[in-house]
C-alpha cells in the first residue's frame, strides 16, 4: 500500500499529459512505478515491471547456463569442474537457477537509479501502437513498453542493450567455448 501511494503521488507530481485516455494512464503509471523502483534499487520490483521478452531472454540464458552446468558435471572430472563452472557464470544463478536470479546478478544495484534530470521524470507524450508503446519524457528520453499476457504494461528498459554489455558478451562466448571444449574432451569431436 505504501508503494502504491508513493506511485500515485509521483504521478500527480509528474503532471501526466495523458489524462482521459485509460491506456496512456496505465502506461504512465507503469513508467512511474519503474522510476520509483529505480530510485529505490528494488531489483525484485524491477523484475516484476519488466516485459515478457526480457524475462524470456533471462530465462533462456539461465537455462543455457544450467544445461552447460549439467554437461560439465556429467562429463568432466571433479577437479576440472570448478574452473568450467566459473567460466559459465554458474554462481550467478544461486540455487534456483532461474532468470530472475540472473537478472538480479547482472543488473548492478549500485549503478541503477532513477534519472537525475527532473524533466526525465515527466511524461511529454505516449505513442501507442497495438501492444507496444513509446513513452517520451520532457528531456527527450524514450522508454519502450509492451503489453504483457496479463494485460499490464511492462518496461523493455533492460532488454535494450543487454546483449552488448561486456559481461553478457563474455558470458555467451564462454558458454559456447565450454560446450565446444567439453565435446572435444569427451571425444564427441563437434
Amino acid at each position: 500500500m505504501k508503494i502504491k501511494l508513493q506511485v500515485v503521488l509521483v504521478l500527480a507530481l509528474m503532471g501526466l499529459s495523458c489524462k482521459g485516455d485509460p491506456i496512456q494512464e496505465e502506461i504512465g503509471l507503469a513508467f512511474s512505478e519503474v522510476i520509483v523502483a529505480l530510485d529505490r534499487g528494488e531489483l525484485n520490483q524491477l523484475w516484476e515491471l519488466t516485459d515478457d521478452d526480457t524475462k524470456a531472454h533471462f530465462e533462456s540464458l539461465a537455462k543455457q547456463i544450467m544445461d552447460a552446468d549439467k554437461l560439465i558435471t556429467d562429463s568432466l572430472p571433479a577437479d576440472q569442474q570448478p574452473e568450467y563452472k566459473a567460466a559459465i557464470g554458474r554462481e550467478l544463478l544461486g540455487k534456483s537457477g532461474g532468470g530472475r536470479e540472473l537478472f538480479a546478478a547482472v543488473v548492478d544495484r549500485a549503478k541503477i537509479k532513477g534519472p537525475d534530470d527532473p524533466r526525465a521524470r515527466k511524461v511529454k507524450m505516449i505513442e501507442v501502437t497495438g501492444d507496444r508503446a513509446i513513452l517520451e519524457t520532457e528531456s527527450g528520453d524514450k522508454m519502450v513498453f509492451s503489453k504483457a499476457k496479463d494485460g499490464a504494461w511492462r518496461s523493455k528498459l533492460f532488454l535494450n542493450g543487454i546483449n552488448e554489455l561486456p559481461g553478457m558478451v563474455t558470458l555467451k562466448d564462454n558458454l559456447e567455448t565450454v560446450r565446444h571444449n567439453v565435446s572435444v574432451l569427451v571425444g564427441d569431436g563437434t
